[in-house]
């Protein structure tokens, strides 16, 4: 597009990186682009009445960037984040504009795009892993499927966990893969440090990943997920066997509970061991086991459910084990 009518036959056109129409400079002062080219398509209407000796220059940002001779299209790299001013002047054979001058500008703006979505894979949202001295040496995987960024920047991941109570967090970032490998053994000192402090042998935790190009983040679309890791039977050893002394039934943690508590009980001897849950009416609503149980440490989560899976009101219960040797009865709360 001439800059005045004087060049009648001077088109200075313009298209957007991977966009097939050509627009009239003119009409678009302003263009946002996601890759950092700008595609340029120059050309002098070999059929006007007007003849120029002389080409095209080019200049980015106020610096001069290129001369343009043929019929072509000139793509313009190096685009800074932002607003970038690209002026196409026609200048004669020896660089000088024309007199009257033939130019125009144009604003680009080049606008990141934050890296694509994508999702949380393994562990499965409100998974429970139970820490033995059989899995203690191994890890906890935590997987996500990868992010790809739309402007073509190497993506990091951030993976977050946080611990609902006592409120705590941890974050590692600069993650190049898809996955995080966390030993089993740090999670049960952590849980071993909360445990001396008056906590129980569980603990809930919350973990989400960001994909990040150094300037925007993407959170994981499915999360964040939760996942409980309880470390009773890797805490509890009363000896070198792993094998307790005598029978105990432990106070649930946590109480009260919602939606889900543990309650762990030690088993000295091989003995059939029934555990039921009682409401303040003395009526049974939830048999947690009934079978044989080899000697260890053991426990069973209960999520505030009866037999029939339906849930249950909020109050006060009452959960009771037996064996031939040993009756223990403890009350719990399910808050709501």
């Amino acid at each position: 597009y001439a800059a005045d009518d004087a060049y009648p036959d001077i088109d200075f056109d313009v298209a957007l990186d991977g966009d097939s129409r050509v627009v009239d400079l003119a009409d678009y002062s302003t263009q946002v682009v996601a890759n950092g080219d700008f595609l340029v398509d120059l050309w002098i209407n070999a059929e006007g009445t007007v003849e120029i000796d002389g080409h095209i220059a080019v200049s980015l940002n106020d610096v001069h960037y290129d001369d343009h001779f043929t019929l072509g299209p000139i793509t313009i790299s190096g685009l800074l984040f932002g607003a970038n001013t690209i002026k196409l002047e026609l200048v004669d054979g020896s660089g000088n504009p024309l007199d009257p001058p033939a130019d125009d500008m144009v604003t680009v703006v080049y606008v990141n795009q934050p890296p694509g979505d994508f999702t949380l894979l393994t562990p499965n949202d409100g998974d429970t892993v139970m820490i033995s001295l059989d899995n203690i040496g191994g890890n906890q995987l935590f997987a996500w499927n990868a992010s790809v960024d739309p402007n073509g920047t190497p993506v990091e991941y951030e993976i977050c966990w946080n611990i609902v109570a006592p409120f705590d967090q941890f974050c590692d970032e600069g993650i190049t893969s898809t996955a995080q490998f966390v030993p089993l053994q740090d999670i049960v000192d952590y849980i071993d440090s909360l445990q001396q402090a008056g906590h129980g042998y569980t603990v809930d935790i919350t973990w989400q990943v960001y994909a990040s190009d150094g300037m925007d983040e993407t959170e994981a679309g499915n999360g964040p997920r939760t996942i409980t890791f309880d470390a009773g039977y890797a805490l509890g050893v009363g000896d070198e066997l792993g094998v307790p002394e005598v029978f105990a039934l432990h106070q649930n943690y946590p109480n009260p509970f919602n939606p889900v508590t543990t309650i762990r009980f030690d088993i000295p001897q091989e003995s059939h061991v029934r555990m039921d849950v009682y409401n303040v009416m003395g009526q049974r609503v939830r048999t947690l086991m009934n079978g044989t149980m080899q000697p260890g440490f053991h426990a069973v989560r209960w999520d505030g459910t009866n037999d029939m899976g339906k849930s249950l009101a909020s109050g006060m219960y009452i959960y009771r084990i037996q064996s031939s040797k040993f009756t223990s009865v403890k009350k719990l709360v399910l808050m709501k």
